[in-house]
């Protein structure tokens, strides 16, 4: 619609809209309804046909409204029902996108210490994801270039456009999806590494002196597990918030994988000391990691309640081995296998 104000008559409305202000006003001359001469009236943006205000029961109030604000809309009976329901569609749409725009922001914001070599990535993501939100926007503006008015061309050109971008948005879910999958899995890894060298140190008495965890972990290394602790002390520290009813673990960084290993071997001889049979020594897990050493110890509880051959069911290298007297092993469990 491109309504202008005409001059001012005494027996006029101050502001109308002619047939003057349409490209096309020598060809659309007469009102739809009434079939008469349009001096002044409205236009729709959709068919570009033109009506009297009081033949579409159109108030001055309204009349001046849309002359005033340039950015309101006004569609004939004809077009209304199609680009309503499809403009909903594409509000309601733009909607969730714009929801998912912004939880895809918070969760790279939570993943940018551990993951900045893949920001960039992400960020392309976003930007493929605005100018998606951005085509179906232009979607409901290639609606309006639809010269007809003819309903149902009209209501096949939405149909055609509703089913590109619905399209278009699946196939950005599966893509943003999928690299969600990747990032996480990247920060796992990362995650790992960086946990390699570390032992956790459970049940060590808890002071407000930093250097009695110090002193009180050598001790562990020297007389507890036999071990030259210089060789393999590094950083130290206790995890987590301080609590009165709880006692933080210390988390160890050895200097060596060497050393790690020569620890955690060793940790079993701490419940055969009555000084350190308290202390339980532990890798340095993810969350992820320790929820499926969980679930392997629960499974390994339950084949050997359910065991009464006398085999010996233990756990090596990830899996649930049951040896036998003849030396036979059978995997019992393995979770890489499970479905």
């Amino acid at each position: 619609m491109d309504p202008r104000p005409t001059e001012q008559k005494p027996d006029k409305p101050t502001v109308v809209y002619t047939t003057t202000s349409s490209p096309a006003a020598n060809e659309k001359e007469n009102c739809t309804v009434c079939k008469k001469h349009v001096n002044d009236g409205v236009e729709c943006e959709i068919c570009e046909r033109w009506f009297h205000a009081p033949c579409v029961s159109m108030t001055k109030a309204t009349v001046k409204a849309l002359a005033d604000d340039k950015s309101l809309h006004w569609f004939c009976e004809g077009c209304k029902s199609g680009v309503v329901t499809m403009w909903k569609k594409i509000k309601e749409r733009q909607d969730e996108l714009e929801e998912k725009m912004r939880s895809v922001v918070k969760e790279v914001e939570g993943l940018r210490k551990e993951t900045n070599t893949k920001q960039s990535k992400m960020e392309h993501e976003i930007s493929i994801m605005k100018k998606e939100m951005k085509g179906m926007k232009e979607a409901f503006e290639d609606v309006k270039k639809v010269n007809s008015g003819n309903e149902e061309k009209i209501g096949d050109a939405l149909e055609a456009k509703w089913v590109t971008v619905k399209e278009e948005v699946s196939g950005l879910e599966s893509r943003l999806t999928t690299k969600f999958v990747e990032i996480k899995k990247d920060v796992e890894t990362l995650e790992i590494e960086k946990r390699r060298t570390n032992i956790i140190f459970h049940g060590v008495k808890e002071s407000d002196d930093v250097a009695h965890d110090v002193d009180k972990v050598r001790e562990i290394l020297s007389k507890g597990l036999h071990i030259d602790c210089e060789r393999h002390l590094g950083e130290m520290y206790r995890i987590g918030m301080k609590k009165d009813d709880k006692v933080r673990p210390i988390r160890l960084v050895v200097k060596t994988l060497e050393g790690k290993i020569e620890i955690i071997k060793r940790a079993k001889q701490l419940k055969d000391s009555e000084e350190f049979k308290k202390i339980f020594v532990s890798p340095d897990l993810t969350r992820k990691q320790q929820l499926e050493d969980k679930e392997l110890r629960d499974k390994l509880k339950s084949f050997r309640q359910d065991d009464h051959s006398g085999a010996r069911i233990i756990i090596k290298g990830g899996k649930i081995i049951m040896e036998k007297e003849d030396g036979q092993r059978n995997v019992l469990f393995d979770p890489k296998k499970k479905s």
